[in-house]
């Protein structure tokens, strides 16, 4: 599949989880829900293959810590102009929440 697809579900705002995906049909074990084109993945692969290449192939840090290249190659495009990443970090968060900074509350909250 070439093109991005949504089949069924529609993006939407909840109250104490924020953006998320939100079915809008009955759907089926196993039918396809998202299709996203590998191309459009910003990866640890594709740190691999930018002009980082040569620092994670020699520094043994990125080799372990496959989420540090990652996070590098993001910060490499974000300051690239004409970046193909340009559009996917334009549309980035400026902030986020994960689960390692909940407190006790908000884990309540989850229930």
């Amino acid at each position: 599949m070439s093109n991005f697809q949504l089949l069924g579900v529609e993006i939407d705002e909840f109250e104490h989880q924020g953006l998320g995906l939100k079915v809008t049909k009955e759907m089926k074990k196993g039918e396809l829900v998202i299709s996203i084109p590998r191309k459009v993945f910003m990866s640890t692969e594709t740190a691999k293959v930018s002009s980082l290449s040569a620092l994670i192939e020699k520094d043994p840090m990125l080799q372990k810590m496959p989420n540090v290249s990652l996070a590098l190659h993001l910060l490499v495009e974000k300051n690239s102009p004409a970046s193909f990443w340009e559009p996917y970090i334009n549309i980035l968060p400026s902030s986020y929440t994960t689960v390692l900074y909940f407190t006790p509350d908000d884990f309540k909250v989850c229930n």
